[in-house]
């Protein structure tokens, strides 16, 4: 893909953010879940409905689609789109 940023390339860090934004979902549901999260020190985010959830480490897209499968499986979302955007330049 030529459109990804070198951001996209780049692991996700502890200590840092990330941007998520999702599609497929209601406009209501949509609102509640588009933010920035911080990584945690440990690594992680915490997502709504699923709760804590692995990022450190991981590439934006390879967090998409662990989203994505994990909104499937618990049957909570059939069809969602998520795009993480790793704002690594942002330190919380």
């Amino acid at each position: 893909m030529l459109c990804m940023s070198a951001s996209g390339l780049a692991q996700i860090q502890a200590g840092r953010a990330v941007q998520i934004t999702i599609s497929g979902v209601p406009a209501e549901e949509k609102q509640r879940f588009d933010a920035v999260y911080p990584v945690s020190e440990s690594g992680t985010i915490n997502m709504p409905y699923i709760g804590v959830v692995r990022a450190a480490g991981m590439k934006s897209a390879q967090l998409a689609t662990s989203l994505q499968n994990r909104y499937k499986k618990a049957g909570i979302y059939s069809h969602p789109t998520i795009q993480v955007i790793d704002s690594s330049a942002k330190s919380i």
